[in-house]
């Protein structure tokens, strides 16, 4: 696979900023099956993957208020399965990005949600992170939050290198500044850790 890092950015107003360019491209998916396939297809092991929940591991209906509770919503088989397949490869690389707050439970089914994601997991596999609350489209809110993403990628992460940022994310009209976390992200771990990277996000669009 070739460089990320040597390719050209398709933000190129940010070296206007003189702030450093950050690689950022979007593939289209219909299914987060689809873009599991396409990750493991590349062979690139070294990257993290931020995988989000509504759309991604639950259907588009269980983002409907009660809708999760009332039908008791599970995540498919298969989905596990493809979860379980990036966590062989990818340990505990593979964590859970989302906005939910667990707090907010009765009305938007959070916590069910997140609980349900949380109980993915294999008896000898690596404990499934989930970050939540993130508020992702407005980097400057949720800071604690966001702090703690940081703080684990930095803890797992070899410091000074080169790495892949892998989004696997929903299409809706709420998200449509999507990049704007992940570039942050990148910028963060720059910073701090010295890891240089590019960003691919995966977007399901059902």
């Amino acid at each position: 696979m070739e460089n990320i890092l040597d390719r050209e950015t398709v933000f190129p107003e940010e070296e206007e900023k003189n702030e450093e360019a950050i690689y950022y491209k979007e593939i289209s998916c219909s299914s987060f099956e689809e873009a599991v396939e396409k990750v493991v297809a590349e062979e690139d092991h070294n990257r993290i993957i931020l995988c989000d929940i509504d759309g991604v591991l639950f259907g588009n209906k269980d983002k409907a208020p009660l809708y999760s509770l009332i039908k008791k919503s599970e995540i498919e088989d298969q989905t596990q399965g493809y979860l379980w397949n990036l966590r062989e490869i990818y340990g505990d690389r593979v964590v859970i990005v989302t906005n939910r707050n667990p707090r907010l439970n009765l009305f938007l089914s959070s916590r069910y949600l997140i609980n349900k994601t949380e109980e993915v997991k294999e008896n000898d596999g690596p404990e499934l992170k989930v970050f939540h609350s993130l508020l992702k489209q407005v980097p400057f809110l949720a800071r604690k939050e966001k702090e703690k993403l940081l703080e684990y990628a930095g803890s797992i992460l070899p410091h000074n290198r080169e790495l892949l940022i892998t989004s696997i994310e929903d299409w809706s009209v709420v998200s449509l500044n999507r990049k704007s976390f992940l570039i942050n992200i990148s910028r963060e771990l720059s910073k701090r850790y010295g890891i240089k990277s590019g960003i691919i996000n995966y977007v399901i669009k059902k």
